[in-house]
């Protein structure tokens, strides 16, 4: 499909400018500190080329009569989280060397009295409990996709933009955040530390992508049934070694339960106890410090005030108009 010619400012929203900002101020990360890793340039031309392709097949894509290209065009930030999420896993060491948990840690113990708090809720775990937060965790993967299901296929498509634009946001600081700060979490920095419920190789747990100096270390892992085992997994084959402040899972839950209480309340009201355990479940899992989870929330609630300023400064760019009608999907 050829784009269209003549590109122009209104071909784009804010969720298109989000992204694209973000993967131009990441590729400069790579060009300008993160030379020293391995195979940098490949990320470099990864992420290059898909700023490219964003950037001449959306316009083409959002007027084709193909539902399956307009799909994609108004999804495609959904479909690359994952993507974006781990081509950040080498360069969390790029701007701050070494891991800054102890600090974390240091400001947790001043405050409730031990250093994390999965520590304390390490007296508490049984098989039932495991499983139980593995599942609201696992949560979090459903919520992003049926949330943003909700307001695309009524047709609302400003709200759809204000949506994915807020989630955009909140990752795309939390990604960022990530290497600002690097905290590899309770998990790794407190292998050591846990006594429930079963020993395990660090490594083969937890995947190869862990940092070496546990890699070959023993620790202890969570017991449960069918979620815990499934959950495992997926944390095996696609978590960082790093990335937990701010929780990301956190602030993108936050910012979808805060949307679905403007477009649709009753959502509201199914997603407020599963992200408060989702909240909750982080901790316990030992992937995240308190800590990590006010942080999150802060980026929620940042990314929620932030946004529909942005949205409303580009459509004026765009239109001149201070609030277009709604466009047609």
């Amino acid at each position: 499909m050829l784009p269209k010619k003549g590109l122009k400012a209104s071909d784009y929203t804010l969720i298109d400018i989000l992204f694209i900002g973000y993967m131009t101020a990441f590729i400069l990360l790579v060009v300008l500190l993160g030379r020293g890793v391995e195979n940098w340039y490949l990320y470099t031309a990864a992420n290059l080329a898909i700023v490219l392709s964003i950037i001449f097949f959306i316009p083409s894509a959002r007027a084709s009569g193909n539902p399956v290209l307009r799909f994609i065009s108004w999804w495609y930030p959904v479909l690359l989280f994952t993507y974006n999420y781990k081509t950040i896993d080498p360069f969390t060491q790029v701007i701050v060397a070494g891991w800054m948990d102890h600090q974390v840690m240091a400001f947790e113990k001043s405050i409730f009295g031990v250093e994390c708090l999965t520590l304390w809720a390490d007296g508490f775990v049984s098989p039932v409990l495991t499983e139980v937060m593995k599942f609201f965790y696992f949560t979090y993967y459903l919520i992003i996709p049926a949330s943003a299901a909700f307001l695309y296929f009524r047709g609302k498509r400003r709200n759809y933009i204000r949506f994915l634009s807020t989630v955009c946001l909140a990752f795309y600081i939390s990604y960022l955040g990530f290497i600002l700060y690097p905290v590899r979490g309770p998990r790794y920095e407190l292998y050591d530390r846990y006594e429930n419920d079963y020993a395990v190789n660090i490594r083969e747990f937890y995947g190869p992508g862990v940092a070496d100096d546990v890699a070959d270390k023993e620790s202890m892992a969570l017991k449960g049934y069918f979620f815990t085992g499934f959950q495992d997994r997926i944390m095996r084959r696609f978590s960082l070694h790093g990335g937990c402040m701010p929780s990301s899972h956190v602030a993108v839950a936050f910012v979808c339960l805060m949307l679905m209480w403007l477009y649709r309340r009753k959502v509201f009201y199914w997603y407020l106890p599963t992200v408060s355990i989702l909240s909750v479940s982080v901790v316990y899992n030992r992937y995240h410090y308190i800590s990590d989870v006010f942080a999150g929330i802060a980026v929620g609630l940042f990314a929620l005030w932030l946004t529909p300023r942005l949205q409303r400064g580009w459509e004026r760019r765009v239109s001149g108009r201070n609030s277009p009608s709604e466009t047609r999907r």
